[in-house]
């Protein structure tokens, strides 16, 4: 599909824009000035002299358009090149959805022409080493979902953009999340973050950190598929507020002990579907409030460990296949 710049005027209604595998146009002249037909001439000669060429400013021009009213953008394979230096502000843009669209230096202006308006972002297959140079405080932010890829060092600098507001953290086949560690030792925290779901990562040495600088407001932990390797034996917090805690096809010892320990008091459903745990001895400790178990595969003397430990009115369930976290989110689980 081919867009031409000059074709957009104010649009004050717009609400959503999708685009995907567009190509951005200008119109020129044969002799390679910019279109200056006159209004009265609408001769077929005229036409033919005219050519679209690509235009990397011509979705500067578009967003212009819809700055007052946009709340939904969604990028899918789109050259962001002309966006570099942005400096229109956004005023209602509440989530960005971006794949495989992200070019130089234009992601950070766009974020920070949305810095105070922001609520979710969601991003796929993307490089995300520009966020590193990310210098803006994202105030509005709550949910960062990022999904296949590269460069954990920007995201490390937006979870400290919005380190303030953040209330979740949704990670699908992450390469590597170990500069999230860094964040400790800025003294960065998270007052608010109540979820953290990561699903089959390469390695997953930044978990640690996110749990501990969100440790007093933690509600859900969602891992699947993960390879808990980077985590004390025990937790020098507590989690006074864990409600939710899935462990599905998980590897480690040590984590996933550390974290029923550490949110023992306050974790009401636990899905142990497949619960990979050498030693049931290690689970020596009282779930006082836990008032759902889902008990799938895993070893008879954990399962059986975990049984004794739970409160005796506890609903055994046996399920098959994952339950979604926003279905638990939303309390429909």
């Amino acid at each position: 599909m081919t867009i031409c710049s000059q074709d957009m005027s104010e649009m004050p209604n717009l609400k959503s824009l999708y685009l995907r595998d567009v190509i951005l146009t200008s119109a020129k002249t044969m002799d390679g000035g910019e279109e200056m037909a006159a209004a009265s001439d609408t001769s077929d000669n005229q036409a033919a002299k005219k050519s679209k060429v690509v235009d990397s400013h011509a979705l500067a021009v578009i967003l212009k358009a819809c700055r007052k009213s946009l709340e939904y953008l969604e990028f899918y394979t789109v050259d962001t090149t002309g966006m570099k230096h942005f400096d229109t502000k956004f005023e209602r843009l509440k989530k960005i959805r971006l794949v495989r669209s992200n070019y130089g230096d234009a992601l950070n202006d766009l974020l920070r022409s949305c810095e105070n308006s922001l609520e979710i972002i969601q991003m796929q297959e993307m490089d995300l080493s520009v966020l590193a140079d990310l210098n803006t405080t994202m105030k509005s932010l709550k949910k960062i979902e990022v999904c296949l890829s590269l460069n954990d060092a920007g995201l490390e600098c937006l979870i400290e953009a919005a380190q303030n507001s953040l209330e979740g953290v949704n990670f699908t086949e992450m390469v590597d999340t170990r500069r999230i560690n860094y964040l400790d030792a800025k003294s960065v925290s998270l007052p608010k973050m109540k979820y953290i779901s990561i699903s089959q990562p390469r390695n997953c040495f930044g978990l640690y950190t996110l749990i501990k600088l969100s440790s007093q407001s933690l509600e859900v932990i969602d891992l699947e598929k993960t390879t808990l390797c980077s985590i004390p034996s025990n937790l020098q917090f507590e989690l006074p507020s864990l409600r939710i805690i899935k462990l599905d096809k998980c590897h480690g010892q040590q984590l996933v002990v550390s974290l029923l320990r550490a949110g023992r008091f306050s974790i009401e459903y636990l899905d142990a579907r497949s619960l990979i745990l050498y030693d049931h001895n290690t689970i020596n400790f009282s779930l006082p409030r836990l008032k759902t178990a889902i008990i799938g595969t895993g070893r008879p003397g954990v399962i059986q460990a975990l049984k004794e430990q739970w409160a005796p009115d506890a609903n055994i369930r046996y399920r098959r296949g994952r339950i979604s976290i926003h279905a638990m989110w939303d309390g429909n689980w």
